[in-house]
């Protein structure tokens, strides 16, 4: 695991120079869901250094949920159909 690696610094780094990480709610739940404290602090810790300033991708149940509702919201406002 890169929390573990000796060299996470420099591999954070290059991760951050060559590429915008985006981190989904999924890749979010895995993590705090880890039940040993130390190890979840450590997961936290180094998810954070390559996510500084980056976008947080939402759940697909809310996504679809606020497409929906903007559907009928869109609908609503021209008359339906």
């Amino acid at each position: 695991m890169l929390k573990d690696d000796s060299d996470s610094s420099s591999l954070i780094a290059g991760i951050k120079a060559g590429f915008h990480t985006r981190l989904t709610a999924t890749n979010a739940e895995e993590v705090i869901a880890t039940s040993e404290e130390a190890k979840r602090t450590a997961l936290l810790n180094t998810c954070q250094q390559p996510l500084a300033g980056t976008d947080c991708i939402q759940p697909y149940r809310w996504i679809t949920e606020l497409l929906v509702r903007d559907y009928e919201r869109l609908v609503g406002a021209v008359g339906g159909r």
